[in-house]
């Protein structure tokens, strides 16, 4: 049996009943709510206190909730948004988005910025101000990609001439190398004979000409430097950077500059020496 309630501008309330077993719920002969044995259904925009639910099932929290699109659901608070995409299974979309529609129109006259996962990848997107109902152009921002790497465009923009003090831990946090002496302590100095046996290790390096396993960030550039295990083999420990497991994984090549200062010095004292003896027997 279906019971059928309108609300009829020349009828008044109006209630009918048949045999299908449904529910419906009218305004005026259209149906706005429908209940049936598969569910319920919204067909027109059903209103509360505060709260809007539209035919295409977007909800709208203090305000109407701007035109969905189809495949997409979502819930919107004042110009704040988040949508979700329906009917997919291959591809799971979330929008976290300000100020933006799931179509990328404008939802007020403001700024916008959106948060997007698709394809187990997070991609975070800024726009300047606009007009309602206008498209946005987007800038990426920051990509956090599936395999966990971040893409932050804007940071090979900017540049500076001071040294490169970032270091990524074997974990995978940054932190900031420093080189104040308030950062230091136990200091022994090379001329004390703490760096002789660092000294004398340097000179028994062989450097050589290489190219990068990983072809997708260098192709087939040629570079020079050291193994760090042929540097952890001479037991030059402090020049060297490990993994976790404790296997040597990189050559700290900003450090060897002090050895090697150390090295060119006696050698200097060494030529001044013998260029005085020269001219003292060219004298005689």
């Amino acid at each position: 049996m279906t019971t059928l309630i309108n609300a009829s501008t020349t009828a008044g309330l109006i209630q009918t009943a048949d045999t299908t077993g449904n529910l419906s719920l009218q305004s005026n002969g259209t149906t706005i709510l429908a209940l049936t044995s598969a569910g319920a259904a919204v067909t027109g925009t059903l209103s509360a206190t505060g709260l809007t639910l539209d035919s295409s099932g977007n909800l709208g929290i203090g305000v109407t909730p701007a035109a969905g699109v189809a495949g997409y659901k979502g819930v919107q608070i004042g110009n704040a948004a988040l949508y979700g995409r329906t009917g997919n299974t291959t591809n799971s979309e979330v929008y976290l988005a300000a100020n933006s529609t799931v179509d990328d129109k404008y939802i007020g006259n403001d700024f916008a910025a959106i948060l997007n996962s698709n394809d187990g990848a997070w991609v975070f997107k800024t726009a300047a101000s606009g007009t309602a109902g206008n498209a946005i152009s987007w800038t990426t921002v920051l990509t956090m990609q599936s395999n966990g790497l971040p893409l932050i465009p804007a940071v090979y923009s900017f540049t500076s001439g001071s040294a490169a003090n970032v270091f990524v831990q074997s974990d995978g946090s940054m932190v900031r190398s420093t080189s104040s002496l308030k950062y230091k302590e136990n200091l022994r100095y090379a001329d004390d004979g703490a760096l002789d046996s660092v000294k004398s290790a340097m000179l028994q390096l062989r450097g050589f000409r290489y190219q990068s396993v990983d072809k997708q960030f260098d192709g087939d550039r040629d570079f020079i430097g050291w193994g760090a295990e042929h540097l952890d083999a001479l037991g030059l420990k402090e020049l060297v950077q490990y993994d976790k497991d404790g296997s040597p994984t990189g050559v700290m090549y900003d450090r060897a500059v002090v050895p090697l200062t150390m090295i060119v010095k006696e050698l200097s004292a060494k030529i001044e020496a013998l260029e005085a003896r020269l001219a003292a027997l060219e004298t005689k």
